[in-house]
């Protein structure tokens, strides 16, 4: 692969017992959140999504 083919992205999607104390918890260790921790009604879950080091997506979820 050289250097102008685009890397394969994917999304590794954690459930966790509570979105907003693990949002709050990576912000305090300066994780850089694509998007805040927020309510997906249409999903029926608060999420927050973030890159690991290889741009790949992170979602952070609590399914209500």
């Amino acid at each position: 692969m050289d250097e102008t083919t685009s890397q394969m992205t994917f999304v590794i999607q954690l459930e966790v017992p509570d979105g907003d104390m693990y949002y709050n918890n990576l912000n305090d260790k300066s994780v850089e959140f694509i998007n805040k921790s927020h309510d997906r009604k249409d999903w029926g879950s608060l999420v927050a999504h973030f890159y690991d080091p290889e741009k790949n997506i992170i979602e952070i979820y609590k399914g209500k």
